[in-house]
């Protein structure tokens, strides 16, 4: 009768060892691997064509000036972003003229609207009272973080182009001559 409780006793173990393996077979791990890509990409929309014709307005009467302030505003600047957590976290537009010269006499204000429609994220914000172009890449849009802005008009930031005049002493540098076309280019980079 002693022999029973060792046999027992070993039945025991070998269940719980057996009970162990079964548990080791019904399950299993993997990794698990996640890639979010680094983005940075924009483009101008418009519902209508991009190509922007100021013309200022010539006066009627003699002995009037020529009316400057014409304003366009078909233009949406659309951008998405992925920045990093530790290098590169936030991100500016900036724009220049690429290519021709402003006619003397004149200027071209560039301002960009604060961004509507379906984007998300941390969108940037434009720059106050916007910038004089010229050739240098000034920012736009600045603190832009992981976002995106939507795509197509209505989407974005809108932009308003006006032509203004350098005032009564830049107006004798004004000719008729020096009509010319343009070249600006947005650029999306880190800062």
């Amino acid at each position: 009768m002693r022999r029973y409780p060792h046999i027992t006793l070993l039945f025991l173990v070998l269940l719980v060892g057996c009970r162990a393996q079964a548990q080791d077979r019904n399950s299993s791990s993997h990794t698990f691997a996640i890639v979010i890509p680094e983005v940075a990409i924009l483009d101008i929309e418009s519902s209508s064509p991009q190509a922007i014709m100021l013309q200022v307005a010539a006066p009627t009467e003699a002995g009037d000036a020529l009316t400057f302030g014409q304003t366009n505003r078909n233009l949406w600047l659309n951008y998405s972003s992925i920045v990093g957590a530790a290098t590169r976290t936030s991100r500016k537009v900036t724009a220049q003229i690429a290519s021709g010269t402003v006619p003397d006499g004149i200027t071209i204000n560039l301002a960009a609207t604060t961004a509507t429609g379906s984007g998300g994220g941390k969108l940037g914000q434009p720059v106050t009272g916007g910038i004089m172009l010229n050739a240098s890449a000034q920012d736009l849009i600045v603190g832009i973080g992981s976002s995106y802005t939507g795509n197509g008009p209505a989407n974005g930031h809108q932009l308003i182009y006006t032509i203004q005049s350098n005032g009564a002493e830049a107006y004798q540098k004004l000719r008729f001559d020096q009509s010319t076309t343009l070249g600006i280019l947005y650029t999306i980079t880190d800062y």
